[in-house]
């Protein structure tokens, strides 16, 4: 009170001069560690390139709009369907086929932000039936409430 009194907000450095020690710092809760993955991508027969997720444990997770067609028009971004680990969406999928005839890749988290990864660009002329990998891409786990 008498701290107060002399308008001292932080009496911290006071109390240590005579003898009494600060307490610990409250713990918090820890951020989870974030989700770790690569998008994987292999060309089908017919041309449609398909898309999906390999979480860093091996799990692979195809959403359920999945496939970027040659149809699909040249330059134009195309988002796949949520993404969801355990039961959460985490973002969705996006490619586009470019002039020259890659594939480009990227992700969208659940909050809008691009992720584009190091490795992302498909060539025009992959094997059918192989699953390729992006560069690893991380987004943040979503805190539960409790």
């Amino acid at each position: 009170l008498f701290l107060e009194a002399l308008a001292i907000a932080d009496s911290s450095d006071i109390l240590l001069l005579f003898g009494y020690e600060e307490p610990m710092a409250t713990m918090t809760k820890a951020d989870p560690p974030p989700h770790r993955f690569r998008i994987i991508a292999k060309l089908n027969e017919g041309g449609s390139v398909e898309f999906g997720v390999e979480l860093s444990d091996g799990e692979q997770i195809l959403p359920i709009r999945r496939y970027l067609h040659t149809s699909d028009p040249t330059g134009i971004w195309w988002n796949s369907s949520d993404v969801e680990v355990d039961d959460q969406a985490i973002g969705q999928i996006r490619s586009r086929r470019l002039g020259d005839g890659r594939v480009e890749l990227g992700f969208i988290d659940a909050h809008g932000g691009a992720i584009t990864p190091n490795i992302r660009y498909l060539s025009a002329d992959i094997p059918a039936g192989v699953w390729l990998r992006s560069g690893e891409i991380e987004v943040a786990r979503e805190l539960i409430p409790e």
